[in-house]
């Protein structure tokens, strides 16, 4: 495995920003791309340089008009550009 995606849900902050990186570096994936829709704007952040405390190397973008681009490494080499995303997550569907 190579790349680990994770959107980030309401009941699973520490999970998605702490734990599962942790596990994920710890096993040695290069790479773990969170989306975070509960951020104001909302954010896209690159993990990699993994090893046993973590990885080594985060850079996180804000998504929306003026957001930032960030570029996953070969083997993928393709650039995410979050101003092309919305800004903040869609309201909840009311039930």
């Amino acid at each position: 495995m190579l790349l680990v995606g994770e959107i980030r849900s309401p009941s699973s902050l520490r999970a998605d920003r702490e734990v599962k990186p942790l596990s994920c570096a710890r096993a040695g994936i290069p790479l773990y791309l969170l989306v975070d829709r509960f951020t104001q704007p909302m954010t896209v952040s690159l993990m990699s340089e993994p090893g046993e405390q973590g990885y080594r190397k985060v850079e996180t973008v804000h998504a929306g008009p003026g957001g930032g681009k960030l570029l996953v490494p070969e083997p993928f080499g393709i650039t995410i550009d979050a101003s092309t995303l919305p800004e903040s997550r869609p309201a909840e569907p009311k039930s």
